[in-house]
């Protein structure tokens, strides 16, 4: 699979970010991962091909607004194959820009996009009212906040899906040794129950 990821955050390009270790671990369990970046001038950065996998592409727009005409034109310049967008998803880590630029992008390329709830906050907008229920899918570090989104609209609670970020669940992996489980009241429906360890 090949993926497109949009995103603002400008840390993807510092190598001892978080940001840039979760997408070069990303890039290795898939074919290619695109990922555009929307910054501005004021904070340049180069085209970064970190390996046969990953490829880190700036706006360096003019003005933030811009970036979403930017990012356009990125993917069609450097991201297109016979004339379509090479890649088979598109993920917006969500902002207002990136969100508008994925929903495009899929709607002109017949792609399906899904939205990345990567903070514990959502503002709903006429915005968020129309793309979200375009998305093909809705990831959220909590079910406390995929609870907030599907009540301004019961329609998405099918589109959404939890997954916390690699921090909590590091957090929680850490929490829970020593901690005792009785097996046989965690899973009181199985009569046999098979621990498999590997690394």
């Amino acid at each position: 699979m090949k993926v497109l990821i949009l995103t603002e955050d400008k840390s993807v390009f510092d190598p001892e970010s978080p940001a840039y270790k979760e997408i070069l671990r990303c890039s290795e369990r898939i074919d290619q991962l695109h990922v555009v970046v929307l910054n501005t001038k004021r904070d340049p950065h180069l085209y970064l091909q970190v390996s046969d996998k990953l490829f880190l592409y700036p706006t360096n727009s003019v003005l933030k607004i811009f970036s979403l005409w930017d990012t356009l034109k990125i993917v069609e310049s450097q991201i297109f194959w016979k004339s379509q967008v090479a890649t088979d998803l598109i993920c917006a880590k969500h902002s207002f820009l990136t969100n508008i630029a994925a929903y495009l992008l899929s709607r002109k390329y017949q792609r399906n996009f899904i939205i990345d709830m990567h903070e514990n906050n959502f503002t709903q907008s006429r915005i968020t009212d129309y793309v979200f229920p375009k998305a093909s899918g809705i990831r959220v570090p909590s079910q406390f906040l995929g609870e907030i989104i599907s009540r301004g609209d019961p329609l998405l609670e099918k589109k959404i899906f939890v997954l916390p970020s690699l921090e909590a669940q590091k957090e929680t992996s850490r929490t829970e040794i020593g901690v005792e489980v009785d097996l046989r009241i965690k899973f009181p429906q199985f009569n046999i129950i098979i621990l498999l360890v590997s690394e």
